[in-house]
Formats: C-alpha cells, structure tokens, sequence
C-alpha cells in the first residue's frame, strides 16, 4: 500500500506515527491518571482530564488535515492508476 502513496506523503509516514504513538501514551497515562484519581484526588483526576481535552484539541486540526490531504492524493493516484489501466486495455483491443 505504501508504494501508492507519493514520495512528499511517505516522508511524512513516520513523524505521523510517533506523532499518534505519542498521543496514544499520554492518554494511556491521563486513564491510569483518572483512575488513580478517582480513589483519591479529584483535583488531579480533574487535571487529568482537562489536559487530554486540550491535548485533543490542538492536534485535532493538524491531524485530521493529514487525513483529508492523504486522502485526496490517494484518491488522485488512484484515479492515474485506473486510468492508466484504462489506456492499456483500449489499445489491446
């Protein structure tokens, strides 16, 4: 699947995914935070909580413009690949 996706999107593979790793451990982190929480602190498990809302919020944006614009150039090649096939069955009739 990675060869369908352009050189300039590929580069950004990687900093994408450390990007979504990263997210994924300090919300990990806020849920046993919030638990631990619960027992004990609310103040922290507030804390917690209000620093994973703001957290989403600001890569919301960055991410979900990644999304649509890997989307729309897949969709592009997509439409290369299938009218290049297109071309090379026309002139085999």
């Amino acid at each position: 699947m990675l060869d369908l996706i352009p050189w300039s999107s590929r580069d950004l593979i990687l900093p994408i995914v450390a990007q979504i790793m990263a997210l994924d451990i300090v919300f990990s982190l806020d849920s046993v935070i919030t638990a631990v929480g619960m027992a004990r602190h609310l103040e922290v498990m507030a804390a917690a909580v209000v620093l994973a809302v703001v957290v989403m919020l600001v890569f919301a944006g960055p991410v979900g413009d990644f999304v649509q614009l890997l989307n729309m150039r897949m969709d592009k090649r997509h439409r290369q690949l299938r009218g290049a096939g297109e071309e090379s069955t026309s002139q085999v009739r």
